[in-house]
């Protein structure tokens, strides 16, 4: 399926948008800024497409990560959305405050892994 990609931000390994700060502005000095069209195909399945085709004929828009292809990408979703759970009041307990520390140990280990992963090619 032949499709348009729509540039729309960046954000740390938190998912935290770069929007108005140093290395957002950085970042978004080339093409890769809000509103860059690139032109792009999907593969998929015969299912797959006519739903996507339908979201957008229903005026609704995925929204993708673009992901080196060595990365276990799903590893790191799961240890984000811990990130996440970790900063939301009441959604993880027993930790006795300290939530937000843990949150920075997995950003840390996220960090290093990735960084391991790019040695590796």
């Amino acid at each position: 399926m032949l499709i348009r990609f729509a540039f729309t931000d960046w954000h740390d390994k938190a998912q935290e948008s770069l929007y108005s700060t140093e290395k957002g502005v950085e970042l978004s000095m080339g093409s890769l800024h809000h509103g860059t069209v690139f032109n792009g195909e999907l593969y998929l399945d015969t299912d797959t497409e006519n739903d996507l085709k339908q979201a957008l004929r229903d005026g609704y828009h995925p929204v993708f990560t673009v992901c080196d292809e060595n990365i276990d990408f799903q590893q790191v979703l799961n240890v984000r959305e811990l990130i996440r759970d970790l900063r939301d009041p009441g959604v993880v307990d027993g930790l006795d405050g300290k939530e937000e520390h843990v949150a920075k140990l997995l950003e840390a280990a996220l960090e290093v892994s990735e960084d391991d992963e790019e040695g590796t090619d």
